[in-house]
């Protein structure tokens, strides 16, 4: 966390984040983050390695295909 607050729910247990902290976890397991306050969160977001486009984005298709 840059600025700001976050509340992270990371495979059904919340935490909550203020400016300074960090988390790390499978970027497979389920999650999901609020922000808490009316004030804008700036955060630094890393995956590694990356996970392939296709789990990121299961619509993305190849450019050149019929669909897109």
């Amino acid at each position: 966390m840059i600025l700001g607050s976050l509340e992270p729910v990371v495979v059904g247990t919340p935490r909550h984040l203020q400016s300074g902290d960090s988390l790390a976890f499978q970027a497979r397991s389920t999650h999901e983050w609020s922000n808490p306050v009316p004030v804008d969160a700036e955060v630094v977001w890393a995956i590694t390695p990356p996970l392939p486009r296709r789990e990121l984005f299961p619509a993305w298709k190849k450019r050149g295909t019929a669909a897109g």
